[in-house]
């Protein structure tokens, strides 16, 4: 269902932005656990964002966004009869503490 994958794109940016604000937070370590949630949810096709994109370098204190985007389409038989040009999205923020 259409709640069930905005479901699992949220929770996989929250767990990409969780790390992005830890000590060993890189893009490689955000996209590794966003895409853990994802595989394990078998959502195709995902799309990881961070903002800003040089976060690592970025001051203590400096917002970081993650957003995970999947078309609908690709996720469902349903979807690809209704929902064909839809991309379904889910983000999470948190401030960057080291």
């Amino acid at each position: 269902s259409l709640v069930y994958l905005k479901q699992s794109l949220s929770v996989a940016a929250y767990e990409g932005v969780r790390v992005s604000v830890s000590p060993i937070g890189y893009a490689a370590t955000v996209e590794t656990a966003a895409n853990r949630i994802l595989t394990a949810r078998r959502v195709s096709s995902p799309r990881i964002t961070i903002s800003p994109a040089d976060f690592a370098s970025q001051p203590a204190e400096t917002w970081v966004t993650v957003h995970v985007a999947a078309p609908a389409s690709e996720n469902s038989i349903v979807f690809r009869l209704f929902f064909d040009t839809i991309t379904v999205d889910g983000q999470a923020t948190m401030m960057k503490e080291f």
